[in-house]
């Protein structure tokens, strides 16, 4: 079940909600073109929402991070949007353990992602909600390559 592709337009592609904790550690660790070309080689579709884009804006902007980055702020962020496809949700969700992170299930769920893919525990304790498979990122990288 995991491993079945949504077809869009001919072309599988896996449905995919990628943490703000994914981005961040990928763009403080100079992993920016390695998440980029992960997410292109495999065809997925990343979704994001203003809530996520407003969450990783925030994260991304703290003094903390500053001294890994190695380009301005809004070379991230529009990296992310350029990977992304942009959409609108409707928050209700109410059952993430931290509930700062519902818009994440909605995110997930109202555009039928398969995976959630995070570094979270909490949100990684779950497992799933209804369809949508909470992963850790090794894992879904691994899974990927057993899909190819």
């Amino acid at each position: 079940m995991w491993l079945e592709k949504n077809c869009m337009n001919g072309i599988e592609r896996f449905k995919v909600i990628l943490d703000v904790n994914i981005w961040i550690s990928h763009f403080i660790m100079g992993r920016a073109n390695a998440l980029s070309d992960f997410i292109i080689d495999n065809e997925l579709t990343v979704y994001s929402c203003p809530e996520l884009l407003d969450e990783l804006t925030n994260v991304i902007q703290r003094d903390k991070f500053d001294k890994y980055l190695k380009a301005p702020h809004e070379n991230f962020l529009t990296l992310h949007q350029d990977l992304t496809q942009f959409v609108d949700i409707e928050l209700v969700f109410a059952d993430s353990p931290d509930p700062k992170d519902n818009y994440l299930f909605d995110l997930a769920l109202q555009h039928q992602a398969d995976y959630l893919v995070t570094g979270d525990k909490k949100l990684l304790a779950m497992e799933s909600v209804d369809d949508v498979r909470i992963i850790f990122l090794r894992t879904f990288e691994a899974l990927m390559s057993d899909a190819t």
